[in-house]
């Protein structure tokens, strides 16, 4: 390599030293401050800064000398509180800085009470997403009674392909057991242990006579490729987005053991809304109002029916003669259904979809015997109802029925081609549910929901503590 040229000298040159004038004689040294002051500690003063100036030299040149070494992290720490950094970088370890007379941003709550556990289980079975269950039929030409609409779902022979075509479209097949998310029912989905139910019955050209119990897991091909294998016992489909998810169930018959005997208990449009799930998230309802309704109810029958002069002389037949006492229930019967329109705060609808060979029997569709084979454990009210009729056109586009004259994107009598017609079904099916969650006046979004659940489990649960108590429960070892 080219070395660079040499520089020129500098053409300035350093000033010489400033020759000694007054000025510098006005500042006196300390060795003349000293002297003049005949102090007999400045021996030992001075002595002192020898030994300092000599510590320091001898430390440079240590330095110096000194090879540098390998920097190394040090060990893990092993011992801190977790707890004092979480809370101090979220902003809830503000000692002092809350203000007085308000309530805490820190509740300390009881680890030993009774119901804290199931409080706790609770709000984790709360989802953060509007939940909904959307049940998939298909009925043949001519077909008018609902079990048998119910039957064509077991039998692969007896479905089209565009309605399996359609009905994978629709989701993602999912497990019901171990599905962290809603899977049509509320004994089964979030943390909720799925109940299994017994098998429903087999057509004799469906499953052979040597189907085991277990049908859903080690039928054989024909079985396990039935759309009934979607009947929310073992699998369902499953869709979801950020603020909703929705489960496509095909009902196989087996809803009937459960629901017959709640049958007659069906809500209409201003009476009763009824949860067959006591203690589930969806039921609001006190365990106290549970018990004291019936009584309730009766002794203001009874107000009114007796006369305003007081009870007549001599037993009466009526039950006025005595105070109300609530039915008692017979050992075999169900648990009382609980909640009412005005106390459940929360509706869910019902949507049917229903594939049609023939399309002009949506006429006569038996919608009120479809819906016992619907149940979902959610209240629910017989007008909001809504079922989308789907059928072949030529062409092999998709002819579609809509109630009310259309649903969000799909209008009454669209035609679709088959690839955008499980999009377009969501989309209606959660413009249907959406619509009727705003038309009740009481609904909560999860997020309220939830949030709702964290104040109770906060004002029933908590400690009456001091802000020193509190900090030092939060900081001391278990």
């Amino acid at each position: 390599m080219l070395e660079p040229p040499p520089r020129a000298p500098p053409a300035c040159r350093a000033l010489p030293a400033a020759p000694p004038c007054a000025v510098d004689s006005a500042f006196p040294t300390l060795d003349a401050v000293l002297r003049q002051l005949n102090d007999p500690e400045a021996p030992t003063l001075f002595k002192l800064l020898e030994q300092q100036a000599a510590l320091e030299r001898r430390v440079r040149e240590s330095e110096d000398n000194v090879v540098p070494e390998e920097y190394v992290p040090p060990d893990p720490v092993t011992e801190f509180q977790t707890a004092r950094l979480f809370l101090s970088h979220f902003g809830y370890l503000n000692i002092g800085g809350d203000k007085k007379g308000g309530a805490g941003r820190l509740v300390a709550l009881d680890g030993g009470a009774a119901g804290l556990p199931a409080a706790l289980r609770r709000l984790d079975a709360t989802g953060s997403r509007a939940a909904l269950t959307v049940h998939v039929f298909y009925a043949r030409a001519g077909q008018r009674r609902a079990a048998d609409i119910v039957a064509n779902a077991r039998d692969r022979a007896a479905v089209s392909p565009p309605f399996v075509r359609m009905l994978r479209g629709l989701g993602m097949p999912v497990r019901v057991r171990g599905h962290a998310g809603w899977s049509g029912h509320v004994r089964s989905s979030y943390d909720a242990p799925p109940r299994r139910a017994p098998p429903a019955p087999h057509a004799p050209d469906t499953c052979p006579d040597t189907c085991p119990d277990t049908c859903p897991d080690t039928c054989s091909d024909t079985c396990s490729d039935a759309p009934a294998r979607y009947d929310g016992r073992d699998q369902v489909l499953y869709w979801s987005d950020s603020t909703e998810e929705i489960a496509f169930v095909v009902p196989s018959g087996y809803e009937l053991d459960e629901t017959d005997d709640q049958s007659e208990n069906k809500s209409d449009v201003d009476g009763f809304c009824f949860s067959i799930n006591r203690g589930s998230w969806w039921d609001v309802s006190g365990e106290g109002e549970r018990r004291d309704a019936p009584a309730r109810a009766q002794s203001l029958e009874l107000e009114r029916a007796a006369p305003a002069a007081g009870p007549a002389p001599g037993p009466a037949p009526g039950p006025a003669s005595g105070p109300a006492t609530p039915p008692v229930q017979p050992a075999s019967a169900p648990p009382p259904l609980t909640g009412s329109g005005r106390r459940n705060r929360d509706f869910t609808p019902k949507i049917l979809i229903i594939w049609l060979e023939d399309f002009e029997d949506h006429l006569n569709l038996p919608i009120d015997d479809l819906v016992r084979y619907c149940e979902t454990g959610v209240p629910w009210r017989r007008h909001e109802t809504s079922a989308l009729c789907v059928s072949s056109a030529r062409g092999g586009l998709a002819r579609v029925r809509v109630p009310g004259g259309g649903a969000g994107v799909l209008a009454d009598g669209a035609l679709l081609a088959p690839r955008l017609l499980p999009a377009a079904l969501r989309r209606a099916a959660s413009f249907l549910a959406r619509r009727a969650r705003l038309n009740t006046d009481l609904y909560q979004p999860p997020h309220v929901r939830r949030r709702h659940l964290i104040q109770d489990i906060a004002q029933q649960f908590k400690k009456d503590l001091t802000e020193p108590e509190l900090l030092e429960s939060l900081f001391k070892a278990p």
